[in-house]
């Protein structure tokens, strides 16, 4: 494809030579004099000179170059474009019916579906049209699933969940399990309590490989539209999570959480239950929120605290051995004078 194709599909200018043929798409580093490649700021504008590549995907305030480039508003959204002209995965198409899936008389299945090998489908399910839904996954009573939803292999959606459309589940993904709920008796012991409520997944939402949604006890969990949820991430039972949240992996919510919108979860943040985190709210990696936060903050920390402030404590932590010794001196220069003094 040519460079001046590519920069119509993405809407985006391009300088240097449009005819230049460009045979795939590489990281700065690895890519060859055919291919095309992507910066994302000033930090990496060195690869202008560095790079083999045969053309950039730049942003459009960088300096006039003499290097077959796309100039872009938003880099990385461009080169996610371009990406999709040269690799599409080899997902089936239906429709399609594997001859070992097992699939309940009474499921009302749309048009254009691929079920594939082992899956079981149980009673009432309702399929959208183009749903794919890759080999061994389970689906159980009472499902309903919208159109263009992708799920891949060995996923679990329980009883009366509700997925919305263009929802990609990726393989291992839980969706309705047990939420962790048990009741202490008088001898100690803990007893089960059914966890009657259902995981509500919004349109465009991407859950990622063994992520866990747990059901509710009573009310639904809901997962809100466009969000996106890492791997190994644990929703538990009866949180809500609002429009286009981002969650890293090992993220993990305690029970009747409420998230805003727009809220950025990095890795390993824990979040204690019945906490409310407002909309746009920033937590770094390994945060630990024992309290609901205001929205528009960023915090950092366990247990979370404003993130200047966290900056600010973790420079002073380097600097606490120094610290120690000088206050030892100090006690030790007291001592000597109050044995003089004696």
């Amino acid at each position: 494809m040519k460079l001046k194709e590519i920069a119509a599909i993405v809407g985006c200018p391009f300088s240097g030579d449009g005819e230049l043929e460009i045979s795939g798409v590489k990281s700065a580093e690895t890519a060859s004099s055919a291919d095309i490649t992507f910066i994302l700021g000033t930090k990496y504008k060195h690869y202008l000179d560095t790079s083999s590549a045969a053309a950039f995907i730049i942003p459009e305030s960088f300096p006039e170059t003499d290097r077959n480039v796309i100039r872009s508003a938003n880099t990385y959204h461009t080169f996610a474009r371009v990406l999709e002209l040269y690799y599409q995965p080899p997902f089936p198409r239906g429709p399609f019916v594997h001859s070992s899936a097992v699939i309940a008389g009474n499921v009302v299945m749309g048009q254009n579906c691929y079920i594939g090998a082992h899956v079981v489908i149980d009673d009432d399910v309702q399929l959208g049209d183009n749903v794919t839904i890759l080999p061994n996954t389970t689906i159980y009573p009472g499902v309903c699933i919208g159109d263009d939803v992708l799920i891949h292999a060995n996923c679990v959606i329980r009883e009366y969940c509700q997925i919305g459309h263009r929802v990609i589940l990726q393989s291992g993904a839980v969706i309705g399990g047990d939420g962790f709920g048990f009741a202490k008796t008088n001898t100690g012991e803990y007893y089960k309590i059914l966890q009657a409520g259902r995981v509500i997944i919004g349109d465009d939402v991407e859950i990622q490989a063994n992520a866990c949604i747990d059901r509710g006890t009573l009310d639904a969990t809901i997962i809100r539209q466009g969000t996106k949820i890492d791997n190994l991430v644990q929703v538990a039972h009866g949180c809500q999570v609002g429009e286009n949240c981002v969650f890293a992996a090992q993220v993990g919510l305690a029970g009747s959480t409420t998230v805003g919108d727009n809220v950025v979860l990095a890795g390993q943040v824990g979040v204690a239950g019945h906490c409310i985190i407002g909309d746009n709210v920033i937590a770094t990696a390994q945060t630990g929120i024992p309290n609901s936060v205001e929205k528009d903050k960023i915090v950092s920390g366990t247990p979370a605290i404003d993130n200047k402030a966290w900056l600010r404590v973790s420079v002073a932590l380097t600097k606490l051995p120094q610290l120690l010794n000088r206050v030892r001196e100090l006690e030790n220069a007291i001592d000597k004078m109050k044995e003089k003094q004696e």
